[in-house]
């Protein structure tokens, strides 16, 4: 059997989809999995060994309705699970006549143009994203009850070697290596760039290397904070995600609001810390990361007004001595 998740988003929403390849796998080994999702993701896919083949939506979406369609049926998928929400691809998934298609029957689209619709709320629940996936898979033989401490097995991403030599020239011997990932790329709630700065200035510098990630494009945001921390790496547009993949593994922890790379950090093992408030559909309850020594810490004073995407102040309930103290305790 032929199976497609599809979910074409981001980073982190890939990391959560992925144990969903897994399970799918330990149910029977000679399912056929594939991914379909935004190109960018496609180097954390091919590093999971349990998907079999990577499918481009950016190129799909370059085509007439029909000629996407006519390529996406060419695959002979027996099933596709919409792990995400796109109208586009429920569309194009019917007119390629892929026997099964699996959504959420929250969206009149889904009626539409799905043929199994599973009965479960995202915006109204408590439970985590990754667990919700598994409610689209219990039909062909996945167990929907996996505790979420026990998800992160299900990946088991492997990084090349040449991923980590690619890093290992920012690593410093005889530090704790510690990365901080400051921004989001404004698609989640950012710790404010003043509490980073605080943080990092009081830091032991001669026990802990403050390596700094992000994009490329982020670099002009936090330019404050490369002027007050000169002890920082500005590591900011210098790695692709494979060496960011290398460089996590050869860190020794991270800290970040809820974004990918906290994900990432979760499953590969590594300390990470997530820097999360409680607001519901957004917030920690949802959006946890999987892995056995992450941890969270939660700022349970909520904004009246939806502060996506920017340093509001229920997130910086989190103080840098709150922040400070579990990075102290990870050296002791």
């Amino acid at each position: 059997m032929k199976i497609i998740l599809a979910r074409t988003d981001k980073i982190g929403d890939a990391i959560l989809t992925l144990p969903m390849a897994g399970i799918l796998k330990s149910v029977n080994p000679a399912y056929e999995i594939m991914y379909l999702g935004r190109p960018y993701v496609e180097e954390i896919v091919s590093a999971c060994p349990h998907v079999d083949r990577f499918i481009n939506w950016d190129a799909l979406q370059t085509m007439s309705e029909k000629q996407a369609a006519y390529e996406l049926s060419k695959i002979g998928a027996d099933v596709l699970i919409h792990a995400s929400i796109n109208k586009r691809l429920f569309k194009l998934a019917k007119m390629a006549n892929i026997k099964q298609r699996v959504a959420t029957g929250r969206r009149w689209f889904s009626w539409l143009y799905c043929n199994k619709l599973v009965n479960f709320s995202r915006r109204h629940t408590t439970k985590a994203e990754a667990e919700l996936n598994l409610q689209l898979i219990k039909h062909l033989g996945a167990n929907p009850d996996i505790p979420l401490s026990e998800l992160h097995k299900y990946l088991n991403l492997q990084i090349k070697p040449a991923w980590q030599e690619e890093a290992m020239r920012y690593i410093t011997p005889g530090f704790s290596n510690l990365i901080i990932h400051p921004g989001s790329n404004l698609s989640g709630q950012e710790w404010g760039e003043e509490s980073y700065i605080e943080l990092i200035n009081t830091l032991p510098q001669d026990k802990i290397k403050v390596l700094v990630t992000g994009t490329r494009e982020e670099i002009p945001r936090f330019q404050k904070l490369f002027a007050s921390c000169p002890q920082a790496i500005n590591l900011m547009g210098q790695t692709t995600l494979s060496g960011m993949l290398g460089l996590i593994t050869l860190a020794d922890g991270l800290v970040a609001a809820s974004t990918g790379t906290l994900h990432l950090a979760a499953v590969l093992g590594k300390r990470a810390l997530g820097l999360y408030t409680d607001r519901t559909y957004v917030g920690y309850s949802r959006w946890r990361p999987l892995g056995s020594v992450a941890e969270c810490l939660v700022a349970k004073k909520v904004c009246f007004f939806p502060c996506k995407g920017c340093a509001c102040s229920c997130i910086n309930a989190i103080t840098p001595s709150d922040v400070r103290r579990t990075l102290m305790s990870w050296l002791a």
